[in-house]
């Protein structure tokens, strides 16, 4: 998995910018147009760094890809909006096809990598203008981004992809943020919880709504310009909590995760725990993978809103009761 995300990376980025020691790198091989393009793009992060501090809002949001994928997205919709307009204003046909060319050849092994990498990646681009240029429909313009827009959105960035991929929830009267979740955690003696994290809307997305039969090369041109980065069963989100779970005194013993989603009403939770009975065979084929061919599996539960997934990878040296070691709080009353 390390090898496979670092060679993505290493193909996909042209250049990146680095809060830490307030420096931006290109990529060995990019030059000419693109390189030109990727430094555009690089100095709008370094602007906004001045600005906003990009590293202490990346920081704030550590544990919780679902809020820093939201948070990470702004930042890299208003630098790509910026890259455009400039390119726009900048470039010669010629450097426009150079640019095309180079762009091509790198989507070929973007959508050649698992949906569960480029998807992400893609979102952060393609949501973030949308996000951006939903604002009262001021966010983005020939003359620029609004600054009081960007301004909103730096100093209180949307919390979760959900609002970045439904910008009403964030940019309407009454901003919808991510229900409550208090979880309940009595894992078996020597069990603890060794990763915690969250998915958020998009990546429930993934999970659910994988596109295993896409053909070769990606979506379409038509295809990519409709790519919402969601689906029915995703929607609906209220906010969720993945859990892994490893022995502390036997690392070889057999490790659980534990999926938590909460979802807006029961209507949408029944939505996602069908979809998820769809993908459960393949998952459970993953768990035997990465345990044991027979005893390796993963189940699932609904409770009202709330559906539970318990994946494992060998139920026969895992303690009675493993399922439950994770519980949900009943949900607050809305009214």
């Amino acid at each position: 998995m390390e090898e496979l995300m670092l060679s993505f990376l290493d193909e996909q980025a042209g250049g990146f910018y680095d809060p830490t020691s307030k420096g931006f790198f290109l990529m060995e091989g990019v030059e000419g147009a693109l390189a030109e393009s990727t430094i555009a793009h690089e100095l709008v992060h370094a602007l906004e760094d001045q600005h906003y501090d990009l590293e202490t809002l990346l920081l704030s949001r550590k544990g919780d890809s679902d809020s820093a994928a939201a948070l990470h997205s702004v930042m890299e919709g208003s630098a790509l909006a910026i890259q455009q307009m400039w390119m726009v204003d900048s470039f010669t046909p010629e450097q426009w096809v150079e640019v095309q060319t180079a762009s091509t050849a790198q989507s070929e092994g973007l959508y050649s990598s698992p949906e569960y990498l480029w998807k992400p990646t893609m979102a952060a681009y393609m949501a973030g203008i949308q996000f951006l240029s939903s604002a009262d429909g001021a966010g983005l313009g020939l003359g620029g981004i609004d600054p009081t827009i960007l301004d909103k959105a730096y100093v209180n960035p949307p919390t979760s992809t959900e609002q970045l991929l439904h910008p009403e929830l964030y940019w309407g009267e009454q901003r919808e943020l991510p229900r409550p979740l208090e979880l309940e955690i009595q894992p078996a003696a020597g069990y603890r919880v060794s990763f915690e994290d969250s998915f958020g809307e998009i990546g429930l997305n993934v999970l659910v709504d994988p596109k295993r039969d896409q053909q070769a090369g990606g979506p379409s041109p038509l295809e990519l310009a409709r790519l919402r980065f969601t689906s029915k069963a995703s929607t609906g989100w209220g906010a969720d909590r993945l859990l892994v779970f490893e022995k502390l005194s036997d690392a070889t013993a057999p490790r659980v995760v534990v999926l938590m989603t909460r979802w807006d009403d029961e209507a949408e939770a029944l939505e996602f725990a069908g979809a998820l009975n769809g993908v459960l065979p393949q998952i459970q084929a993953s768990a035997r993978a990465m345990g044991h061919p027979e005893h390796g599996g993963a189940s699932w539960r609904r409770n009202g809103d709330d559906v539970t997934l318990v994946v494992f990878e060998d139920a026969s040296k895992l303690p009675e009761g493993f399922e439950g070691w994770v519980r949900a709080k009943p949900p607050v009353s809305k009214e």
